[in-house]
């Protein structure tokens, strides 16, 4: 009981310091899915479409999370007319995405674009080769078309209406760095790609992880590799601050198209303890998932984005740690419905699934680790064995399912995963590690 009350507090404290200040959100829209690739048009029928659109609304959240800059809206003026002359400004202002539904260069005329909302248009067609995904930033234009007279104050308030409007449009209002109103994704749906579409459950061998795909073609869209990107490689190494600090040297890119970390560039699991390659570097092996890596988020750093883990380090301490996860469990007993700061898979509810979130897609280990150091074993079963048959311990008290007890159900959950790890070790192989990688490796 004490450890359920000790918990509950530190949970209200964390309520009451829930941060609420807007943050960039990406928000996905279909109206271009043509192809209707997200609904029963996927070639693997209606239930594929949804969990493909689960797993992307899902990889969007992740990002959002932990984009904390703020977005100026767009939109654009009424028509200014002159109230003591014949004069007249009209404005425009043009969006321009590849068609995610044909490939083909699509403009868009005068999108209202809310404050901090990116939008990203996403759909799927067939993709040549070996291509599982094609994501990047939108194109833009604007226009301030001025006829015939105005009186001076006219024209200062034209001049005030149309800098702002132009900065909008251009800058986001951000002083510096990438900004821009959204962007473009589409997806292999040829049936030549075998995708593993559930974002819930670890890729089933041969197929490809279309969580892992979907949250590289994002990262694309909100800039990465754009011209802010490219702007920091010289030589043919990324030489932004951020990710050479990350790194600990300048970072060899993919020099096919200087949008990708090389093949091969491994970092850590962003606000984790796992190395892994990086989400960003230009290919994915079919059967794995890549989660975003420390090195991926200082990229984006390095191009003017703000990032942060603040939205999953729910004690506010700085690091992802047990800690969280017993901090999340806690927040099942609270009497709200619905908290928001909580929800970790962002589907509208906080529940177990955003406890399997966190564990598995944020801090990237397994069910069944209650200590978080990437393996399931004997310290394991012994955080289990001192918390068994109680109540309140959390997950460093072995509570895997979020039920607020320490039982035979969280037994099982451990025992499936014994001797477990979350991690990939260095292959035993080089020879057959490498051969894997040539013959099932997908381009993004």
């Amino acid at each position: 009981m004490t450890r359920t009350a000790s918990l509950y507090a530190a949970c209200a404290l964390s309520l009451a310091a829930a941060p609420t200040a807007s943050a960039v959100n990406l928000v996905i829209d279909y109206t271009y899915d043509s192809s209707n690739f997200f609904g029963a048009g996927n070639p693997d029928g209606l239930s594929a479409g949804l969990q493909a659109k689960a797993s992307l609304e899902a990889a969007a959240h992740y990002l959002s999370s932990i984009l904390t800059d703020s977005f100026d809206p767009i939109s654009t003026p009424e028509t200014y007319e002159s109230q003591s002359f014949n004069g007249i400004v009209t404005y425009e202002w043009e969006a321009v995405i590849s068609h995610p539904g044909t490939g083909a260069s699509t403009s868009l005329l005068n999108l209202d674009i809310a404050q901090d909302e990116y939008r990203i248009y996403a759909g799927g067609r067939s993709l040549s080769g070996d291509t599982l995904g094609v994501g990047g930033a939108g194109g833009f234009g604007y226009s301030v078309s001025p006829s015939g007279f105005f009186t001076q104050a006219e024209i200062d308030e034209i001049d005030a209406i149309s800098q702002s409007f132009i900065s909008d449009v251009t800058t986001r209002g951000e002083p510096s760095g990438f900004a821009r109103w959204g962007g473009s994704i589409t997806f292999d749906s040829d049936n030549s790609t075998d995708w593993s579409y559930d974002y819930t459950t670890q890729p089933t061998p041969g197929t490809a992880d279309f969580y892992s795909v979907a949250l590289h073609e994002l990262s694309h869209a909100v800039g990465f590799g754009a011209t802010e990107w490219k702007n920091l490689i010289t030589s043919s190494a990324f030489t932004g601050t951020a990710s050479v600090a990350s790194f600990g040297s300048t970072i060899p890119v993919h020099t096919e198209d200087n949008a990708h970390w090389q093949a091969g560039t491994d970092s850590t699991i962003y606000g984790s303890i796992f190395a892994q390659e990086t989400a960003m570097d230009p290919d994915i092996t079919i059967g794995d998932r890549k989660l975003f890596t420390d090195l991926d988020a200082a990229g984006l750093d390095d191009i003017g984005w703000a990032t942060s883990l603040d939205f999953f380090d729910y004690d506010n301490d700085g690091n992802l740690d047990a800690d969280d996860p017993d901090l999340l469990i806690a927040s099942f007993l609270s009497l709200a419905p619905y908290l928001q700061q909580f929800d970790a898979n962002g589907d509208g509810s906080h529940d177990a699934n955003d406890l399997e979130h966190w564990i598995q897609r944020v801090y990237g280990t397994i069910a069944g680790d209650a200590n978080l150091d990437g393996t399931v074993n004997l310290l394991d079963l012994s955080a289990l064995a001192a918390s068994f048959n109680t109540a309140g311990g959390g997950w460093s008290g072995a509570d895997f399912n979020g039920d607020h007890n320490t039982n035979l159900l969280d037994l099982s959950v451990l025992a499936s995963n014994f001797n477990k790890t979350a991690f990939l070790p260095e292959p035993a192989s080089a020879s057959l590690a490498l051969l894997a990688l040539v013959t099932l490796r997908r381009r993004h």
